[in-house]
Parts: structure tokens; C-alpha cells; sequence
């Protein structure tokens, strides 16, 4: 999947192509756009979509092709969460509930650690499992008619550890009990105020396209470097990632951009980043 997804297939209208149903990406000057396409369902995700979006996110980390991700979703919609018809019934729920969460929290995490930029732009219903893989961006631009919850409490489960980490990273404790004990939902607005989301903007799609296009020509291993970094410091985890922070830190030292940067400066021109 890395080889199709560093290249312009040019399949289907508009140069999308479909990954698995309610699931297609193109790609546009270095920016994987990935967009979740289920809008009779509110975009909600079925477990395909959640493995190939995880392969979707491994791939991309690793193609130097590909400098920024652009997830958001169709029909007025980003996510309304998880497909309820996927969950498990009867005989074996347990068990089988406790692998779909393994599952979710292994998409998110792709997310999470893509060595690349990753920019959400939400509209609409931003809720459950949609607003997991939301936090797990870099960066979230919405539209003021957005609505963001987490409506665990009303439906007698518990949010994961992982993905509550992230919220009380984002929002702090205080206002992570408000969302995860109510489980009510808040606009847009509200969720800038409290830090859920970054920027508010009725041009939300473009916003976003203008910070991948900003984002797209940096360093690619200064960004990777960074993001790595600062997740390590948001999990109180520097000391158990320290070794591969170091060599990260060593292999941008040593990289051709470096060099580049370098040049560039003393030849008062934008630098030509490579990514290597």
C-alpha cells in the first residue's frame, strides 16, 4: 500500500480512490488526503475501515513522498463514531468487545505516531470514536456548525486509557470529567475555548489546506523529530523513548535537509527539503 499511496493514481473522479468502502484518499502536491465516506451513515467507521485506515497511516509515515495528512470526512459530516452494527452481541461479547477496542485503539495510535503532520478538518458531528481519531491529529480546524461528545456515560461503557490521555492532554482534567461524566455535546466554539479544537473558521477546508500546503514545506525529519518528541513529553515517557529520540535528533544532523538548510540560508533562498 505504500508504493499506491506515494503516487498521483489519478483513479476515479477527482483522482480519489477507494480503499475499502466508505474509505478513499488521493493524493495532492505531497498532502495524503484521506477521507471517510460514509455519509448515509454519518461516516460512522466499520472495523475494515478502522484496519485499513491503520495501514493507511503506517504506510504513510514511512513515504518520503508524502509530507502532510489531511483526514476529513463527507457529507457535511466528519465522524459520528464507531459502527454500532459492528459491535459484538450474545455469546462471547466480552471477549469479542475487548478485541474491537484492541482494534480502535491500534487505528488511533497509527495516527497518532504517523511520523508526518496530520491536520483533522471537521464538520458537523465530531463524536465517540470519530472524535478519537480527531484528537489523535496534530492539528483540528472545524467549522462553527460542528459538534463535538463523548457520549460513553449515556451508553454504559468506559473510554479507553489511551484516548483518555489525549483528552485530558488537550483539555485538562477538569474539563475531561465535565465531557467524559455528561457526556453532553458542546459547538464548535466551545470546544475552541477549552482547547479540544484549534481554530473556527466557516472556510474550515481551506484553512486546513492552507496549513498542510505551510506544513508540507518544512523539514520533514525536523517535524517527525518534534512530534516525536512532544509525544514522548505528553506521556511523561522521555526516559523510555530516550534512545530512539537521540538517534532521531542524530539522523537530522546528518541529513541532506540539514545540509540543505544550510546552503540555503547563506544563499538567501527557501531551502529544497527532501526528507532525507
Amino acid at each position: 500500500m505504500a508504493a499506491e499511496i506515494g503516487q498521483d493514481t489519478g483513479a476515479g473522479q477527482g483522482g480519489w480512490r477507494e480503499v475499502v468502502p466508505g474509505l478513499r484518499t488521493r493524493n495532492a502536491d505531497e498532502v495524503l488526503e484521506v477521507l471517510l465516506d460514509r455519509p448515509a451513515k454519518r461516516n460512522a467507521i466499520t472495523l475494515e475501515m478502522y484496519r485499513a485506515l491503520t495501514e493507511l497511516f503506517v504506510a504513510a509515515s514511512a513515504d518520503r513522498a508524502i509530507r502532510a495528512v489531511l483526514l476529513s470526512g463527507t457529507g457535511g459530516c466528519f465522524c459520528s463514531g464507531a459502527d454500532i452494527a459492528d459491535f459484538p452481541r450474545g455469546e462471547g461479547q466480552r471477549q469479542a468487545l475487548i478485541e474491537h477496542r484492541t482494534l480502535t485503539d491500534g487505528t488511533v495510535l497509527a495516527v497518532q505516531n504517523c511520523a508526518k503532520p496530520v491536520v483533522a478538518s471537521i464538520a458537523g458531528f465530531c463524536l465517540g470514536g470519530g472524535l478519537s481519531l480527531a484528537m489523535a491529529c496534530d492539528f483540528r480546524v472545524a467549522t462553527p456548525d460542528a459538534v463535538f461528545g463523548i457520549p460513553a456515560s449515556r451508553l454504559g461503557v468506559v473510554y479507553g486509557v489511551p484516548d483518555t490521555r489525549r483528552l485530558a492532554a488537550l483539555v485538562g482534567l477538569t474539563a475531561a470529567k465535565r465531557i467524559l461524566y455528561l457526556g453532553d455535546r458542546m459547538d464548535a466554539e466551545a470546544a475552541r475555548r477549552i482547547g479540544l479544537v484549534d481554530e473556527v473558521a466557516t472556510d474550515a477546508p481551506a484553512r486546513a489546506a492552507a496549513l498542510l500546503s505551510e506544513l508540507a514545506q518544512r523539514a520533514p525529519l525536523s517535524i517527525a523529530g518534534a512530534k516525536a518528541t512532544l509525544d514522548a513529553v505528553a506521556a511523561q515517557e522521555l526516559a523510555l523513548r530516550g534512545a530512539a529520540l537521540q538517534a532521531a535528533f542524530e539522523a537530522a544532523m546528518d541529513s541532506h535537509d540539514f545540509r540543505e538548510a544550510a546552503a540555503a540560508f547563506l544563499q538567501r533562498r527557501t531551502p529544497r527539503f527532501e526528507g532525507r
